[in-house]
């Protein structure tokens, strides 16, 4: 079916060249220039707080609820049309129901995004994109080492991973936003372990930006 590929890939091309429109395209369409409506800030800096509740693929682990916090930076081509990147520290939590195994992990990754992120208006962003994600720490609540009495797991274990993330944030006041994550890191696992380096899940958050979208400042531009 190739002509459904070009079709919804021209789609695509032309949605995102609709909602990127400048000024002129403006002033031509409906003879008048431009107002505040039209400006955004080039640069911005997100603080995000996130409640994570992952998992992995394996049918005897069940998630826990934990937390995550991380600051993004953002760079627009235009008004709704940007990429950004940053670092977030997510801690993943869940525990095993096996017959053999009654324990919990704790996990700790910092995550690293570079996303495309679409605004069609000012209140609603989409986000995805790939991310890289760095094992910083990796215990268990009961498997404890004989001698040097640590309930970290052996290095190598757990291990560096790449994923994907895809969000959708709502601003509901100034410039505080809700966003819902769907976050998934993908790694091949030692079919001889009981632990997996595969997880995924939904996050529900809240995001603070440095520069609020309806209120532009000297920095903002069209």
């Amino acid at each position: 079916m190739p002509q459904i590929k070009y079709f919804l890939l021209l789609f695509g091309f032309f949605s995102i060249k609709f909602f990127a429109q400048g000024d002129a395209n403006l002033l031509l369409q409906y003879n008048r220039g431009p107002t505040n409506e039209s400006l955004y800030h080039p640069w911005n800096v997100m603080v995000q707080g996130t409640g994570v509740r992952m998992n992995t693929h394996l049918p005897y682990t069940r998630p826990r609820l934990s937390w995550g916090l991380g600051v993004l930076v953002q760079h627009k081509f235009s008004k709704t049309v940007g990429l950004a990147t940053g670092a977030t520290y997510l801690n993943i939590h869940y525990r095993y129901q096996k017959q053999n195994l009654d324990s919990k992990d704790f996990l700790g990754y910092w995550r690293i995004p570079l996303a495309l992120r679409v605004s069609p208006n000012r209140r609603i962003v989409l986000e995805l994109g790939p991310s890289f994600h760095l094992i910083q720490k990796a215990k268990n609540s009961d498997l404890q080492d004989p001698i040097t009495e640590s309930f970290s797991y052996p290095p190598g274990l757990f291990q560096n991973a790449f994923g994907l993330l895809t969000a959708v944030s709502y601003r509901f006041w100034r410039s505080f936003s809700g966003r819902l994550e769907y976050n998934l890191i993908k790694k091949t696992d030692n079919p001889f372990v009981d632990q997996s380096n595969t997880f995924r899940g939904v996050n529900l958050g809240l995001e603070w930006s440095l520069f609020n979208p309806t209120k532009p400042n000297k920095n903002a531009v069209r």
